[in-house]
């Protein structure tokens, strides 16, 4: 999976920004799935990797 779109955990409207650029990409006909990752404290957004 690659990442494609980070967005800080403590930004004013928390998931937010990146559960839109997740969408933006669904829209799309593309796949996205957003994940918070504890260590960096950050929101990330993954699509899969292409076969």
């Amino acid at each position: 999976m690659a990442v494609v779109f980070t967005s800080p955990a403590g930004h004013p409207r928390g998931s937010k920004p990146a559960e839109q650029a997740a969408q933006e990409i669904r829209d799309n006909g593309g796949r996205a799935e957003v994940k918070m990752d504890m260590s960096t404290d950050t929101f990330r957004v993954h699509v899969p990797d292409e076969d």
